[in-house]
């Protein structure tokens, strides 16, 4: 997940991805307790200045272990590259990609 200043909408979006077996969360300079709140639900956390979207999100995808990533495919500033209700997932071995998908969820 990708968030700055989100600690009120933070433990919601915990506890919909709480059957991963990793989250990884990205935060672009928060001033007030995100961090703290996604340290203690034991997401990994890396802090990381604001570069713009595709490049923050290209840090959580790189910083992910598992074999399937999920993430939000559009930017969240433009709402136009966002469907509602999709998913974007990468299936990687090895480091490589093998697959990527967008998926709408119900």
């Amino acid at each position: 997940m990708i968030v700055q200043n989100e600690q009120r909408r933070l433990p919601a979006a915990l506890a919909s991805v709480a059957f991963c077996d990793e989250i990884v969360i990205v935060d672009g300079g928060s001033t007030d307790r995100t961090i703290e709140l996604a340290r203690v639900a034991g997401a990994k956390v890396i802090e990381n200045r604001w570069p713009g979207f595709a490049a923050q999100r290209n840090v959580a995808l790189d910083a992910a272990g598992g074999a399937l990533r999920i993430f939000n495919p559009g930017s969240p500033t433009d709402r136009r590259r966002q469907p509602h209700g999709t998913l974007g997932v990468l299936n990687v071995a090895d480091g490589a990609l093998i697959e990527a998908r967008i998926v709408e969820v119900t």
